[in-house]
This record gives structure tokens, C-alpha cells and sequence, in this order.
């Protein structure tokens, strides 16, 4: 997967979390918008992520049918809000 949000440092985690994802039988698919103006500093937005893909791949892994694992992840931004949803 190659991500490209203009956010340097979200790519490269994005790029990595899918690379583990895949390595244990979990689909990830990724809905994002460009996130330049996402209101989180780097910092805080690359915790927030790892943390929160980290729980999503715990999770699938407990999924005894490799075909129902899969995590979703959208992030959105508008002019008067950011979204961030992930679902596995």
C-alpha cells in the first residue's frame, strides 16, 4: 500500500501497520482524505494511529476465519471538523 496524505510521518506508519496487517491475514482498507489540515499535531495523530491499528490487529487476530479479518480506516477533513473512524 502506498499512502499519501501530505502527512509524511502518517504515511509512513499507514504504510507500516498495513504492511503488518497483511503479514498476519488482515485486510486493510484505507478511505483517507488529504490530512495536511488535520488538527493534531504529528505527535499526537502518529499515537492516536499506532495505538489505535495496534488494538484493531490485536483484535482481528482473534478472528478464527482469516477471510473475516479486516480493518477499515477513514479519516476525513472538512471545514469545520477532522474524522477519524476505524472498524475491524
Amino acid at each position: 500500500m502506498i499512502v499519501k496524505t501530505h502527512r509524511t510521518a502518517v504515511d509512513i506508519i499507514l504504510n507500516q501497520k498495513y504492511a503488518i496487517a497483511e503479514s498476519r491475514d488482515i485486510r486493510f482498507v484505507s478511505q483517507l482524505d488529504d490530512l495536511s489540515q488535520f488538527p493534531l499535531p504529528d505527535d499526537a495523530l502518529i499515537t492516536v494511529l499506532s495505538n489505535l491499528i495496534d488494538n484493531a490487529i490485536e483484535a482481528c487476530e482473534k478472528v478464527e476465519m482469516a477471510a473475516d479479518r479486516c480493518i477499515l480506516l477513514k479519516m476525513r477533513v472538512e471545514e469545520q471538523a477532522a474524522f477519524l473512524y476505524i472498524e475491524n
